[in-house]
């Protein structure tokens, strides 16, 4: 009877003490689950610094709903004394660059996902519908509208005689500047995992240069379509598919005779604009560079550019 006693005072001792155990792992279980309040799209707080130069702010003004919550690259276009901008909310506006004085504004009702391209009197803007439309930079009236297959995540470039857009699922397609209508086609073949965007063409004296998902840079006889020549950019290799992601993504530059360009894991190419001939850097913050430094065209930022590249030509 005394060992039932035992027995049973055990168990009770094993059970409470297993209770407790349960409570605290649930507890603990409960806090993985636990909601946070952080939102990730929020910008990260700024560190203090010394400020060694002091920029005085000339004007400032909304438009929209900005990026909108797909977090839309969309940026603004410059020509001549007024900035065209948009929203993803299908507003697009024009500034007087010097005072940010509106000069026009129109509600496009689509949701915008690509723009702002920009060719003498006409502005460009895609839609995550797939939609190219072509407003007049006078009034932004809308002079037409073609519809494509997949997100128009970069802006759409136009020389006068055609307009290339490029999608989210690999294609570039060339359109009539007048009409609209579809001229040419290029289909890329897309890695299972890219990242989101896409580089924007650039179009000029008659060739479109164009990065793809895959790593590679193309030029095209921006009336047919055709080929001239292409380049890798880089080769998809590493065990996960994060490892071989190679989108040229990044925003490629023509200074010249030469065209700059860099895939998302950081190696950098110079191409000759009507050679296949090409150097490559190492590994570095090349795409950052391609972003940044190469948007200036000034003898001192070229040189800096050109400091990457081992470059030989002869």
């Amino acid at each position: 009877m005394n060992k039932m006693r035992s027995l049973w005072r055990l168990t009770t001792v094993v059970v409470f003490a297993t209770s407790l155990g349960a409570c605290g792992a649930m507890d603990t279980v409960g806090g993985w689950f636990e909601m946070d309040d952080d939102d990730p799209r929020e910008p990260v707080e700024l560190e203090k610094i010394n400020e060694t130069v002091k920029i005085k702010k000339l004007w400032s003004t909304g438009v929209g709903d900005g990026q909108g919550k797909g977090l839309y690259k969309i940026r603004p276009a410059i020509r001549g004394d007024v900035i065209y901008v948009a929203s993803a909310d299908g507003v697009v506006l024009a500034l007087d660059r010097n005072t940010g004085k509106e000069r026009w504004e129109v509600e496009l009702e689509v949701d915008l996902s690509g723009g702002v391209g920009v060719y003498e009197n006409a502005i460009f803007v895609g839609t995550s519908e797939g939609y190219v439309m072509k407003l007049d930079a006078s009034d932004g009236s809308l002079q037409w509208a073609t519809r494509l297959r997949g997100e128009v995540l970069a802006p759409p470039q136009a020389d006068g005689k055609v307009v290339v857009a490029q999608t989210y699922d690999g294609k570039l397609q060339g359109l009539d500047f007048d009409s609209g209508e579809k001229l040419w086609a290029h289909d890329s073949n897309v890695p299972v995992l890219t990242v989101r965007g896409t580089s924007s063409p650039i179009m000029r004296d008659g060739v479109v240069y164009a990065g793809f998902a895959n790593g590679r840079v193309l030029a095209f006889d921006s009336d047919t379509g055709a080929i001239g020549w292409e380049v890798r950019v880089a080769i998809s290799q590493g065990r996960s598919e994060i490892e071989r992601i190679v989108d040229v993504d990044g925003t490629m530059e023509l200074v010249g005779s030469e065209l700059y360009a860099a895939s998302y894991q950081g190696r950098a190419y110079l191409c000759g604009r009507r050679k296949r001939e090409f150097v490559q850097t190492p590994r570095a913050t090349a795409r950052h560079l391609i972003e940044s430094a190469m948007l200036e065209s000034d003898d001192g930022l070229i040189w800096r550019k050109r400091a990457l590249f081992q470059e030989q030509w002869g």
